[in-house]
């Protein structure tokens, strides 16, 4: 687990003085680290981490996205300091929440001169609320959201009126399955992993 807010600032809905800030802020990703050798020294901690493991799966847990198609969106920062790190050592999937939905991301592209990696992203943050937002969907790699709930328009959910969402996780020595369900026991969607080696 690393911390986003060491690596990259606080977003203005988190640190923001009230709910009148938070709805007339025109920055709400944060971009830049309060204490850039603190986070410097995260990273160094985090590729050290990286570089000895040999685990079957690697799973990376940070609060904000680094990709995401819903409010907080692609995270820039994120995507310069921490996902370079991750397809270098071919980290299973990345974990955050900040966004109160469920997402399964998954990209691929070529770093330097290396061959493409691909990367999953999920997005698990509606143990409280969903939220049904699509703000950054252009902001993503066409074709790389897999899955998203929930769809559709819910003016309440903001305010606690949905039944949120989790995902269940099952590791075995050479596959992971992720199940993602409604705050209903419904499964949404399934997705399985295969192990680093």
């Amino acid at each position: 687990m690393i911390d986003t807010i060491i690596l990259c600032g606080n977003s203005i809905d988190v640190q923001g003085s009230g709910v009148i800030d938070w709805i007339f802020a025109k920055h709400k990703n944060p971009d830049t680290p309060p204490d850039i050798a603190a986070a410097n020294r995260q990273l160094s901690w985090l590729e050290e981490q990286l570089s000895k493991s040999t685990a079957d799966f690697i799973f990376v847990v940070g609060h904000y996205p680094i990709y995401s198609v819903s409010e907080h969106g692609p995270n820039q920062c994120l995507i310069d300091k921490l996902d370079p790190l991750l397809r270098k050592y071919n980290v299973s999937a990345y974990f955050a929440g900040h966004d109160h939905n469920l997402q399964h991301i998954r990209i691929t592209k070529r770093m330097n001169e290396s061959a493409p990696t691909t990367s999953n992203y999920i997005i698990s943050g509606a143990g409280s609320r969903t939220d049904r937002s699509s703000r950054n969907s252009k902001s993503v790699p066409e074709h790389s959201l897999l899955f998203r709930y929930p769809n559709g328009w819910n003016p309440f959910s903001q305010v606690g009126f949905s039944s949120g969402g989790f995902i269940h996780v099952t590791i075995k020595k050479k596959r992971a399955d992720l199940f993602f369900y409604s705050g209903k026991k419904e499964q949404k969607y399934r997705m399985s992993l295969v192990a680093r080696k």
